[in-house]
């Protein structure tokens, strides 16, 4: 994903810690692209989750359904589109 000032889009970009054991709902009406720094998350729906370690990165796109569960204590880079 590459956004510059001429296609008006507003991003934001933040760091997150989630504690081993965490989870919280997807959906959102926004995009994201989270770089794994440390640790583990399952992402994605029950029948289908896929998951990420540190070193890797994944796109969650808006309205992704399932959740996201750290598996271990993770720590992760954010960038959401449309700012949040």
């Amino acid at each position: 994903m590459l956004l510059s000032k001429e296609d008006g889009e507003s991003l934001s970009a933040y760091t997150a810690l989630l504690r081993a054991g965490a989870r919280a709902d997807l959906p959102a009406p926004y995009a994201e692209l989270w770089v794994v720094l440390s640790g583990t998350l399952r992402i994605g729906a029950a029948a289908d989750p896929v998951t990420v370690h540190a070193g890797e990165f994944v796109h969650v796109p808006e309205h992704t359904p399932g959740h996201v569960e750290a598996l271990a204590d993770t720590t992760l880079v954010c960038v959401s589109v449309p700012a949040h």
